[in-house]
């Protein structure tokens, strides 16, 4: 009997221990998925997302294939969601109609990878924004997966897809569910510390925990997050494994205003530029909520730009309703509008700021600006008040708080890795899927999508190679032309790192 190894039960194990066993029950083979796990339970860190909500996954990632763009380390995500739909469509991996569904299953005895016709199996939040209200589903094979298998999803601003029932909960009851009826074996407390490749040609892995235990495996999984892929000792398997470090969370920045302004939230836009260059064109630019802290600067939009982020960087706050090219514009036809319903009374700093800004952070702003609110709006004073609305500046230290941090940069080099399989290059049988990857998105859902997707393709091609083995050897794919990105986070260079030391 075949064995498959999943380590780690987070959204990408969890997934690829499904994906392997189902395809593996569909190409008949005697196929065992194991999924080893350090904690005493699997999906943790899925009941820990959104809040406690897991925001699933993003519409927009449904609906418009440029949104891969967003990804760090894109083309190689593409190039992985490009494949992982093209099995959707092809009468394989993914089938995609109802008559692929009753071929398949009810030959294997499986479940299938279906994605008939589910419009409207994702409801619109009755509050939501101005995104596609009728998604098709069937369009994206992680959505589909998920769909297939009984979760609800639900759509709220910006594409950000959740659960029905608003709970993590329900997402992790779907996917045990779905893995206890393909047979997946949980192997809790079991933490890998190494993993080992097969002494001979067709051989099996051997993993060792770190308390002297060990497994054998036919393919392998390697599905661990954070900082959890360089204690593998992947490097001795000929795989660059980069240093890891936390993004996608808080910013440390001189605290001036920050301090004095502490958990009060603003909307506006929020622009990163790099250091010597304040006034250059922002590297990111985008709208959201910035929450003010003792230590810098948290919030959706700062999570963002802290993917970008290098210290010495300037953060900049555009907290009016305009182009910061405008504000001054925008402002005196405000006072000139004021003045008019007020039959030409003198119009203050504050009477501007009234209605448009939280007065805490206005009269902090105007002070940081050397303008008193009490003074009229007009002239230079009119100017001066513009301006610092519409460009409050920080300057970037570093990353805040680690815990808060979404996600880790870092983990497996992608050029090691082929992007159709997620097979390791040097290393046949050896798939990697999830944050175990150096690749990581934005917020809104774009991260578990990579994690579910992800680990779908590893899956697939775990059951392949054991397939492959059993029919006579496994065929490598050579390998696809993507590159990786440059560095782009706070923190140091990449760098190869083998165990954690």
């Amino acid at each position: 009997m075949n064995t498959i190894a999943i380590i780690g039960g987070g959204a990408a194990g969890l997934t690829a221990a499904i994906a392997a066993a189902e395809a593996g029950a569909r190409a008949r083979i005697a196929c065992r998925v194991i999924v080893y796990e350090r904690d005493d339970r699997v999906g943790r860190s899925i009941l820990a997302t959104g809040n406690g909500r897991c925001n699933v996954s993003n519409a927009l990632l449904a609906t418009d294939p440029a949104e891969t763009a967003r990804y760090y380390n894109a083309p190689f995500v593409r190039a992985a969601l490009a494949q992982l739909a093209r099995l959707q469509r092809d009468d394989g991996g993914v089938p995609a109609s109802a008559q692929a569904r009753g071929k398949s299953a009810a030959a294997a005895g499986a479940p299938a990878w279906t994605a008939s016709d589910l419009r409207g199996a994702c409801d619109s939040d009755a509050g939501g924004s101005a995104e596609p209200k009728s998604l098709a589903l069937d369009a994206d094979p992680v959505l589909a997966f998920l769909a297939d298998r009984g979760l609800q999803l639900r759509q709220e601003g910006q594409g950000r897809l959740y659960p029905a029932a608003n709970k993590a909960a329900s997402v992790l009851e779907v996917l045990r569910a779905a893995a206890a009826r393909s047979g997946v074996i949980e192997q809790l407390n079991w933490p890998v510390s190494s993993i080992e490749a097969p002494r001979r040609e067709g051989g099996p892995f051997t993993l060792r925990s770190g308390s002297g235990e060990f497994a054998r495996a036919d393919a392998v999984v390697v599905a661990v997050g954070g900082k959890g892929v360089a204690q593998l000792g992947l490097d001795h398997l000929g795989m660059r494994v980069l240093r890891t470090r936390p993004v996608l969370g808080p910013l440390r920045t001189d605290v001036g205003l920050t301090r004095e302004l502490d958990n009060i939230r603003v909307r506006c836009v929020a622009s990163l530029h790099r250091a010597g260059a304040p006034d250059a064109p922002a590297v990111v630019e985008l709208p959201g909520e910035v929450l003010f802290r003792s230590y810098g600067l948290s919030g959706i939009a700062v999570f963002d730009l802290s993917r970008a982020a290098w210290p010495g960087d300037t953060v900049a706050l555009n907290l009016l309703p305009c182009p910061a090219d405008q504000a001054e514009d925008f402002l005196r036809a405000r006072c000139q509008r004021l003045a008019e319903v007020s039959l030409g009374t003198r119009i203050t700093c504050e009477d501007a700021v009234r209605g448009l800004v939280l007065p805490r952070v206005a009269e902090a702003v105007a002070k940081r600006a050397g303008v008193r609110l009490s003074d009229r709006c007009q002239g230079p004073t009119l100017s001066v008040l513009a301006r610092a609305l519409s460009r409050v500046t920080f300057e970037v230290q570093g990353m805040g708080d680690a815990n808060q941090c979404q996600v880790h940069r870092g983990g497996i080099d992608v050029d090691a890795v082929d992007p159709l399989t997620l097979r390791a290059q040097a290393v046949p049988g050896l798939f990697v899927a999830g944050e175990a990857l150096d690749v990581d998105g934005p917020c809104g859902g774009y991260n578990l999508h990579w994690a579910w997707g992800s680990g779908l393709l590893a899956g697939i091609g775990a059951a392949a190679h054991c397939e492959a083995a059993a029919r006579g050897g496994f065929v490598a794919r050579p390998k696809a032309a993507v590159h990786r990105e440059a560095p782009a986070s706070v923190g140091d260079e990449d760098s190869s790192q083998g165990s954690a030391s």
